[in-house]
């Protein structure tokens, strides 16, 4: 079965789903077959495993965490026309400054300063996090 998708564009870090359909039915899809996609893009390589979402249907999310070219081929265990072999690019491109003020997800994953003491966003934008823990309660402050 040779099929792709059509070319599509997409902002980084935005979610891009892949729904492929297999061509035969499972006696327990949640565990006797995994999907996966192989992403290629710019100094970029990585295997993201799907999900079984019901029926004979399986997706896969991804993104891309900068701009350019993406391509994408599907694979499956055990093989499956439905699922294997198929393939698709996308183009991601910036979100405009104007953008990202609007939404301050749009900046990327958090991740460690490179001296390891703060939490900056992917574009390096300082990230301060408030929160609160359930430490204590294994104290006697928690009866």
């Amino acid at each position: 079965m040779a099929w792709s998708s059509p070319l599509s564009v997409v902002h980084v870090w935005e979610k891009k789903e892949l729904t492929f359909t297999s061509t035969r039915r499972w006696a327990n899809p949640y565990k006797d077959v995994t999907v996966w996609v192989d992403v290629v893009g710019p100094g970029f390589r990585t295997r993201v495993f799907g999900f079984w979402d019901g029926d004979r249907t399986f997706r896969v999310r991804l993104l891309a965490p900068m701009a350019g070219e993406w391509t994408w081929r599907s694979g499956s265990s055990p093989t499956d026309p439905g699922l294997s072999g198929l393939h698709g690019e996308f183009r991601a491109i910036d979100w405009s400054e104007e953008e990202k003020q609007q939404n301050p997800l749009r900046r990327g994953f958090l991740r460690a300063t490179a001296n390891h003491h703060a939490i900056e966003q992917a574009d390096g934008s300082p990230f301060f996090i408030i929160g609160d823990t359930w430490y204590a309660a294994a104290t006697n402050r928690f009866r």
